[in-house]
């Protein structure tokens, strides 16, 4: 049987355990607490396993660009049709909303376009910096994005890939 490990944060883990409950093959969670941990986990575990999936493309970019791979090592990502589920929920709850004071962390400017293509006006648009996944800095680049949107008021939501941040 082949044997899958997920490197995944905890609060991620409910939603991933349901989203491959069909899946034939044995699969090992483990958790992280910091993106930094990912390239000690990853050689850890390379041997251990016929494949390493990461919950998310950052955490991917971060082994892929850190370590020789030993083990195929994918991630998880999220499909347009989830993305605007979230949207769409976040709009059902505040109907108000200005999209242009949404910092999207986990889209950067080049690729808003395959995201949202024909959906905003450019003065609608949500925020999207330019962000390198494989930045060994990403939690404080991120969190200084996040402070400084806010300290300037541009910002009211953030939506966010890494789950851990959360606690921010």
């Amino acid at each position: 049987m082949i044997k899958l490990a997920i490197l995944t944060p905890k609060n991620s883990y409910e939603k991933i355990k349901k989203s491959l409950k069909d899946i034939e093959c044995e699969v090992k969670y483990i958790f992280y607490n910091n993106l930094y941990d990912l390239e000690n986990l990853y050689l850890k575990n390379a041997q251990k396993y016929d494949g390493i999936i990461t919950s998310g493309p950052i955490g991917y970019e971060i082994i892929k660009n850190s370590v020789e791979l030993l083990t195929p090592l994918y991630h998880f990502d999220i499909s347009k049709g989830d993305l605007y589920k979230y949207l769409f929920n976040i709009l059902k709850e505040n109907p108000k909303i200005d999209f242009s004071r949404v910092y999207i962390d986990f889209i950067s400017p080049e690729k808003k376009e395959y995201w949202f293509q024909d959906i905003f006006k450019k003065e609608e648009e949500p925020i999207f910096y330019k962000i390198n996944f494989s930045n060994k800095n990403l939690y404080e680049t991120l969190k200084n994005n996040y402070i400084n949107l806010k300290n300037n008021k541009k910002m009211d939501i953030v939506l966010t890939r890494i789950s851990n941040m959360v606690d921010f």
